[in-house]
């Protein structure tokens, strides 16, 4: 099981829940969960948020993860969007969105500032969910190439 519908799906006939009920619960078209359940579709933010609390575990895990990865996670765990989030690390968006799909490593202090947003994000979780993530430690911090006013971001060569 790689993705949320795969887990979804499971979680779902493990219940003997319909399509329709977990529709309901979550607040989406059965449609939607359908899509969901088949990998046509990836749930926002906002309804990873609400799919991982149905499941009642978080179903991925830390573990080797790169710093975009467990950014992106953590964005799940807690239904913030990339605009959000960026602006809690102040960065802008479409540098997080490169980030989170790997295409650019992220300057020292950006990488702290996720780090630190990774560690929050899971904190906020009841005790028997952050359990289940299997937290890594942290990643050593290099210093950047970059002066400190550049880019939040610095590419990957």
């Amino acid at each position: 099981m790689n993705t949320l519908g795969d887990h979804l799906r499971k979680v779902r006939l493990n219940r003997g829940l319909s399509q329709h009920d977990v529709a309901k619960i979550l607040e989406v078209t059965t449609d939607t969960v359908t899509y969901w359940e088949n990998n046509r579709n990836q749930p926002t933010a906002k309804f990873a948020k609400a799919i991982i609390e149905f499941l009642r575990y978080i179903p991925f895990s830390l573990d080797g993860c790169s710093i975009g990865k467990q950014l992106y996670y953590a964005r799940l765990v807690t239904g913030k969007t990339q605009q959000e989030v960026a602006k809690l690390i102040g960065c802008d968006e479409s540098n997080l969105r490169s980030i989170e799909l790997g295409r650019r490593k992220p300057g020292v202090d950006t990488t702290r500032k996720i780090e630190e947003y990774v560690r929050v994000a899971l904190d906020t979780l009841p005790n028997e969910k952050r359990e289940l993530t299997n937290l890594i430690p942290p990643i050593p911090s290099v210093p950047s190439p970059l002066p400190a006013s550049a880019a939040c971001y610095h590419y990957a060569f």
